[in-house]
Order: structure tokens, then sequence, then C-alpha cells
């Protein structure tokens, strides 16, 4: 073989090899970073969380988080959950792009979904669900927002609304909001 077609079909080959996989553009397996967390209402003060900002140069590092979650109502299975997840696109926010509703068993929906950080937080699976009323504090906690069944995402900036409820109840007993980006994962 010609040494020069040598060297150029072994350039090729490493450059392919190093060149690593395809990150996917659009959407797949997903790393969330959050931007803010609050209540839905300015007068409600059951939630104070400072959240660690985004840094680009280590965009894969949990974040970390600072404050409390009070649960002044106790919830069970008796309730409704809902999560509402806005996508921002062209400069303005398309509503309902994905919307997770559990009109019955709204605690084990939420203790099946969320992350295991929240999830310790609720009875243990196999038991009937409650989340009995506590303050929770975080103090220099990482997060890891992971969430298993929900494996391929498209990417983007997202915002979202938790509400929960007493069955048959109209209002909402808890409203939470939460501004997000969905990044891709490195290493899936």
């Amino acid at each position: 073989m010609d040494p020069f077609v040598f060297k150029i079909l072994t350039t090729a080959a490493i450059l392919r090899a190093a060149s690593g996989g395809v990150i996917p553009t659009f959407a797949g397996p997903w790393n969330a970073w959050v931007e803010r967390f609050t209540t839905c209402s300015e007068d409600d003060k059951r939630i104070f969380l400072k959240i660690s900002h985004f840094n680009p140069s280590k965009k894969y590092e949990n974040q970390v988080w600072n404050g409390f979650m009070n649960v002044t109502v106790e919830m069970d299975d008796t309730w409704w959950s809902k999560g509402v997840l806005d996508v921002r696109s062209n400069n303005q926010w398309k509503e309902n792009a994905f919307v997770f509703f559990f009109p019955k068993n709204g605690c084990s929906g939420a203790r099946e979904i969320l992350t295991e950080m929240f999830s310790k937080y609720f009875s243990k699976k196999g038991t009937p669900c409650r989340l009995v009323k506590r303050c929770v504090y975080f103090e220099n906690t990482t997060v890891a927002h992971e969430y298993p069944r929900f494996p391929i995402m498209p990417y983007g900036y997202y915002r979202l609304k938790i509400t929960a409820g007493v069955t048959g109840a109209q209002e909402p007993q808890y409203c939470l909001n939460m501004l997000c980006h969905i990044i891709p994962k490195i290493g899936s």
C-alpha cells in the first residue's frame, strides 16, 4: 500500500475514533438545571430556596440547594396532583407542552415521578402514600435532577407549574412554579 494513502486512512481512523459520539440537538437523554423555584402567590411564604447558578464550564455537576419547604397540610392518596410544562419558543411561552395529571392517587403519582431527593420525604414505596406536615430544610444539599420515567425530553427552556389539592376541591392547597433548562446529557 502506498505510504501516503496509509497515512490518510490512519489519520481518518484516528479522527473518527477521537470524535466520540454524536450529541443530539433536539431531544434525547437529558440533565436539568433549575433557575428559580417559587410559590404561585407572593403571599405564600412556605418555600424559600436559593439554588446554585448554572456554570457552563461545569454543566453536569449537581446543583446545590439552600433554604426550606414548609409542608403545612398533610397529603395522601385522596389528593389530586397536576404538573404543567410550558416551553419557551420564539420569545414566548408555548403553554401546556406537557401535562401530567393524577385525578386520584396524587401522592403516589408524585412519589413515582419525583427524584430520589424528594421521594425520601414521602412514605416508603409499598405502603400507603403520605407526605406529613413538617419543615424540610436544605443546607448545601446537592440535587440530581434525574427522572427515570422520562428518559428522553426535548431540550429547551421550561416553566413548570405544580399544583395539588384535595379531591373534589377546585382550589389547590399547594402551587409551585419552577423555571428550568433541559440540556443534553453527556456520557449516556
